[in-house]
């Protein structure tokens, strides 16, 4: 299965774990390639098992995407729940794993809850309604319904892929089709949610928007091949956005933290891929490196107030480990701490942290993924 929070091609389909005939789901997203592994856990840190929601399937799995900062948590992610899809999920202590369904009235088709905010409010992507053929966004208030994000004029698809703590700002990406291109020919634009409808932000061309600050500040990379892309940050001023390339090699930028002066993301390096983080002084982004657990591929996926980062790192065997990077007194990163997995010998990865130490993410259990929360120590 590809998917994550953080879908890079909204136009693509992917296969749900456990599908067993084959099928595909209508949802779209695309993920970064992500290799498992497992390590004991680092001190201090506990990890919830969140489950599953119900269904009957053999190969039963689930992935959290993202969490809040609110007392208690709320984490979101999606679960499969038929040989062919998957449903966004809302996890808290008290209820356990809920269903959110899907835009089609019908419940059928697949969606995944990418955001979450300090109020509750969710965002994401699902499958319908109407004429979009990719899916559409949606944001569901706390304890509210799921309402379909209506697309561009020219859109034919489109999900939402962040929602900053404050509740205030939505981005995504919408499908529109290329003019002159051939038939069926579709690109995946940048865009933030303006209350009543999305708005273009890629001004320099296609490209995707991952993740928003509470200062409106948006991130996330150029469309196109992989060699190709190039992180971005976006600003906007006097009504018009501004977009700031972050690195000259291929790279991507996952997650910036609510403040808006830390960016997680990665980029390419001498034979593999580089886990690194961007931090704004003075009105520039500086970008530190930050050392793997021992492989040639890392990746920053989310980043906290306080510049905690989390993500995945192989190890020198080429097994992933979900990973915690620490800043230090130097303005740096210390070295990567493994945050463990459900069983020994067992496989995870981590998207997402919260003010409050908790981060949100997966681990095999039996040979399958569920959605995980690790509570870190305060020390």
């Amino acid at each position: 299965m590809t998917n994550h929070r953080k879908a890079l091609v909204l136009a693509a389909a992917v296969l749900v774990a456990g599908c067993g005939d084959g099928a595909q789901p209508t949802s779209p997203s695309e993920s970064p390639a992500l290799v498992p592994g497992n390590r004991p856990g680092a001190t201090g840190v506990t990890i919830t098992d969140l489950g599953i929601l119900p269904n009957r399937l053999n190969n039963k799995s689930s992935l959290a995407f993202s969490l809040n900062s609110a007392t208690p948590v709320q984490v979101v992610g999606q679960s499969t729940v038929n040989c062919c899809n998957a449903h966004g999920f809302l996890w808290t202590q008290a209820d356990g794993m809920s269903d959110l369904g899907t835009l089609l009235a019908s419940g059928d088709g697949s969606s995944f809850a990418y955001g979450v905010s300090d109020n509750g409010t969710i965002v994401g992507a699902s499958d319908g309604p109407g004429s979009s053929l990719f899916g559409s966004g949606f944001v569901r208030p706390s304890g509210g319904a799921m309402t379909a994000l209506s697309l561009l004029a020219s859109g034919v698809g489109g999900g939402a892929q962040d929602i900053s703590t404050n509740s205030l700002y939505i981005v995504g990406t919408n499908v529109v089709p290329v003019t002159g291109g051939a038939a069926n020919t579709v690109a995946p634009h940048a865009v933030i949610w303006d209350g009543v409808s999305w708005e273009t932000i890629d001004s320099i061309g296609p490209g995707h928007a991952l993740a928003v600050s509470n200062a409106r500040i948006v991130v996330g990379g150029t469309e196109g091949a992989d060699a190709d892309r190039r992180a971005m940050v976006w600003t906007e001023s006097g009504g018009s956005w501004t977009a700031l390339p972050l690195a000259t090699l291929p790279s991507e930028a996952w997650d910036i933290n609510p403040a808006g002066n830390r960016i997680a993301g990665q980029r390419q390096d001498v034979g593999g891929l580089l886990a690194v983080v961007w931090v704004k002084a003075d009105e520039t982004w500086t970008r530190t490196d930050l050392a793997s657990l021992g492989g040639t591929v890392s990746q920053a996926l989310g980043v906290s107030n306080a510049g905690w980062v989390v993500g995945m790192s192989q190890t020198a065997r080429g097994t992933s480990r979900a990973a915690l990077w620490k800043p230090n007194p130097d303005g740096g990163y210390d070295l990567p701490e493994d945050l463990g997995s459900f069983t020994k010998g067992g496989t995870s990865r981590a998207f997402a942290i919260n003010e409050n130490r908790q981060v949100a993410g997966g681990s095999k259990v039996k040979g399958t993924e569920h959605g995980a929360l690790w509570t870190l120590s305060l020390e």
